[in-house]
């Protein structure tokens, strides 16, 4: 089986998720950009718009266009672009006595024309209100005035063409009367001259009549009046235009909010830890069993009650289970992928939910550092560490906690429990033969990560594993690397329980390790070049003292091809003949056993594989190939 995490892929009860975790980022970021916008507000430089009012009076001499924007007399368009040219910014710059260009001046001016009518509306930026007023004053006074002269300038244009024009008729019309004196009478060219002279008075009439009108139009354009004039003069405003705590204020929540989101879904996309047993599916392919992460149903104390929602659901997943190992004795892994209590919390209620719905159970607590006793109410005493250092039977260490009569307990103990599980693997596997015979159900409590994960090597003699993922504080990694080791041991997994651990549980609460006890003083001795690890009254001599040699060790060889080994079958073919007696109620076990063979104080099975960690030694003396074995 090959273990890989899956494609992730989201969907919209993600992205809900991910609000719900990552709100108070959101929230922090939308406060920042709301408060940077009201600081920005209070310290930016201030802009006053000043503004005025214009009437513009139509004049004879100009017309509005035929498909002009505006209606009326006026194209207002054309008055609107004359204010903002630089002709007329040129004269209020001389008004306001500005060091400002023309350039800069009209573009903080701007002109416009409401609808329907034929006023125009200036307003000018400035960095003071009255700085503000007198700069929209002084261009509409630059405008009028521009008006005004260039009305002037069109008149006189045109009576200056009139005057040329009369006093060309008045000497064509001298002319004519000279030759018509000269002409007879009732002669063609008397006629003719007679008409060229009634048609000279004629135009020499109109003439000086458009003169005249035109010298009044003159005379009343001497007024500004004529041309335009201030509705509304203007006056200095009370508050800034710019900026605007109305408009940064929403800006700033905008800008917030976006940040915060796009910071929100960043920051939960380099989380890798499990928050929901959707991540356990999603990105590790791993069925989930039990959901306990919502409040609903979450752990509020450590063993649950039987009749709780959380306790019906271990005791379902007990049922499922039992049925998933079918029927037999087995031994199954409750392995905890974080350093939290996720671990026992999950060993210890499904241990009580077997133990009360199916048969005899033995919880066995291999993590030293877990609080399953404590859950349990079970105090400190000796345990599997004293089991595998053969001074104690499992009678002595298994024990029952209260209202749960087909439960027995194996504590972690009191020595250095890592050590010996390491490094004493015929011992362990011995050990789960003989509990595997004794109840219906061995449940081993372990731990992948930490510094107490060496346990993790008791899989292979598990039939199946569970695994307890903490939401918060498994991450995705950790999981799919115990997936994997599990895979690689041939250890099948059930599936996954998700839990959230309440903060009656915290990490900082686990176990401390146990201080080891004294254990005598040890030497080291070589057997067939295996380093071994003997107390002096703990050797195992024939009857004359000399120390008794132990066959070599065969490892058989592993068809990784192959299925994975039956390894209930295997556990029961170890089993002698006739052995029936329970190991978990004293009675003396099968002679081949030597964890309860021995008496207290004797060497414990499996040490002829130990090595010192301080000490390294090579083999060099193998007396067969298959016995060529490096523990590091």
């Amino acid at each position: 089986m090959t273990v890989s995490s899956r494609e992730d892929h989201f969907e919209l009860a993600d992205y809900l998720s991910v609000l719900r975790r990552r709100w108070w980022i959101v929230l922090v970021l939308t406060l920042v950009g709301v408060l940077v916008g009201g600081i920005y507000a209070k310290v930016a430089p201030k802009t006053y718009t000043g503004s005025v009012l214009v009437q513009v009076n139509p004049l004879p001499i100009s017309s509005n266009a035929t498909t002009g924007r505006t209606a009326g007399s006026v194209n207002m368009d054309n008055e609107a672009q004359i204010v903002q040219s630089e002709t007329v910014a040129s004269q209020a710059a001389r008004l306001l006595h500005s060091p400002l260009s023309a350039q800069d001046l009209v573009k903080q001016v701007k002109v416009s024309v409401p609808p329907n009518t034929t006023y125009l509306q200036i307003n000018c930026k400035a960095p003071s209100a009255t700085g503000a007023a007198q700069c929209a004053s002084a261009f509409a006074s630059a405008y009028l005035t521009y008006r005004q002269s260039s009305a002037v300038s069109a008149v006189s244009s045109t009576l200056t063409a009139l005057d040329k024009r009369i006093s060309s008729l008045q000497t064509q019309i001298r002319i004519a009367k000279t030759q018509l004196a000269s002409l007879p009478a009732n002669s063609s060219q008397a006629t003719a001259t007679q008409l060229q002279l009634s048609f000279d008075n004629t135009s020499i009439s109109a003439a000086e009549t458009s003169a005249n009108n035109e010298n009044s139009l003159l005379a009343s354009l001497n007024q500004t009046q004529a041309v335009g004039s201030i509705a509304t003069p203007a006056t200095p405003p009370t508050t800034p235009t710019s900026p605007r705590l109305l408009l940064l204020g929403p800006s700033g929540l905008l800008a917030g909010l976006l940040i915060g989101l796009l910071t929100a879904f960043f920051v939960d996309r380099r989380d890798t830890r499990i928050h929901t047993a959707r991540d356990v599916d999603r990105y590790l392919d791993v069925p989930v069993l039990l959901d306990a992460a919502p409040k609903k149903t979450a752990l509020q104390s450590g063993l649950a009650s039987p009749r709780s929602k959380i306790g019906q659901a271990f005791t379902e997943l007990g049922q499922y289970v039992a049925g998933a190992l079918g029927e037999g004795n087995h031994v199954l892994l409750v392995v905890g992928t974080s350093a939290g209590p996720g671990g026992s919390l999950v060993s210890a209620n499904l241990a009580a939910a077997l133990a009360r719905t199916r048969a005899e159970v033995v919880l066995v607590c291999a993590d030293a550092r877990m609080i399953t006793p404590q859950l349990l109410g079970i105090g400190d005493g000796p345990g599997l560490s004293e089991l595998l250092a053969g001074r104690a039977t499992v009678s002595d260490v298994a024990r029952r906690p209260p209202d749960l009569a087909r439960l027995r307990v194996i504590t972690p103990g009191g020595d250095s429990l890592s050590d010996l599980l390491y490094l004493q693997h015929d011992a362990c596997g011995r050990m789960l033969a003989e509990l595997h015979r004794g109840a219906r159900y061995v449940v081993v409590e372990t731990q992948s990560v930490g510094d107490d994960a060496d346990a993790f090597t008791l899989a292979q003699f598990a039939d199946a594993a569970l695994l307890a993922v903490e939401v918060g504080g498994s991450t995705r990694p950790d999981v799919l690397d115990c997936v994997q080791r599990l895979d690689r041991l041939r250890t099948p997994v059930l599936g996954a329980t998700v839990l959230e651990v309440s903060t009656s549980w915290p990490a900082a609460r686990l176990r401390p390790p146990h201080q080891p006890t004294q254990m005598p003083k040890r030497r080291w001795v070589h057997r067939r070049g295996i380093e071994d690890r003997l107390g002096p009254a703990d050797r195992p001599a024939d009857g004359q003292g000399r120390p008794v040699e132990r066959p070599a060790r065969q490892r058989p060889a592993l068809d990784r091809a192959s299925s994975p080994p039956d390894k209930s079958a295997s556990r029961s073919a170890k089993a002698p003949d006739g052995a029936s007696a329970d190991p978990l109620s004293g009675t003396p076990p099968e002679p081949d056993i030597p964890v309860t063979a021995r008496t207290p104080g004797a060497q414990p099975p499996g040490a002829d594989l130990v090595r010192p960690p301080d000490r390294p030694h090579k083999r060099t003396d193998y007396a067969d190939p298959a016995d060529k074995v490096w523990k590091g």
